[in-house]
């Protein structure tokens, strides 16, 4: 039987215990996933996107700690494995362009950027792409109640997902930024 080796080790840091869990208010979709290319450095970081002309990121943004992202493991009957990628993407909707964006998810698939509140960036779906797989607003009965529309992608993918940096936060960040269309 084959099996796969291992070659790396994972150690415990103060600073990894440190962490905080959450995402911050902004997500970065990629606008089409056809001509999108990304450029990844010796150490297995993400260092640069790539897009067709008139292409890029386009960004939903919501309170702070709205948004959720994250990773399972799937064994499959055969034995293979692969990660489901899943991003949970809450944003409020007032005028009709913002409504026929979401409509635009309907049929769109690409990959998600989030960043984490630990100031870190990942990229879901970079591979095989994120679809929308559900979709709900409910206007709710109390003026407390969520009236967001929370948006779910899921996709396939043969790894977890990609962390991004260029060469720091604030670089990464202006990246991201410039590249929103």
């Amino acid at each position: 039987m084959a099996y796969c080796a291992i070659a790396t080790s994972i150690e415990f840091s103060c600073d990894k215990a440190r962490k905080v869990g959450g995402l911050g208010q902004k997500v970065w979709l990629v606008s089409s996933p056809d001509g999108f290319t990304y450029t990844t450095n010796g150490s297995g970081y993400i260092t640069a996107l790539s897009f067709d002309t008139y292409e890029g990121l386009v960004n939903i943004e919501a309170i702070k700690n709205s948004h959720s992202a994250g990773y399972e493991l799937v064994l499959t009957e055969g034995g293979n494995k692969f990660t489901k990628h899943n991003v949970l993407v809450k944003c409020i909707t007032e005028t009709p362009t913002e409504i026929g964006a979401i409509e635009d998810l309907f049929g769109w698939s690409a990959a998600i950027i989030v960043e984490t509140r630990n100031r870190e960036f990942y990229i879901y779906g970079i591979d095989n792409g994120m679809n929308l797989a559900a979709a709900v607003q409910n206007s709710g009965a109390v003026a407390a109640s969520d009236i967001s529309n929370i948006l779910t992608f899921e996709g396939e993918e043969n790894s977890l997902p990609k962390r991004m940096l260029v060469t720091d936060y604030a670089t990464t960040l202006a990246y991201l930024e410039a590249a929103e269309i």
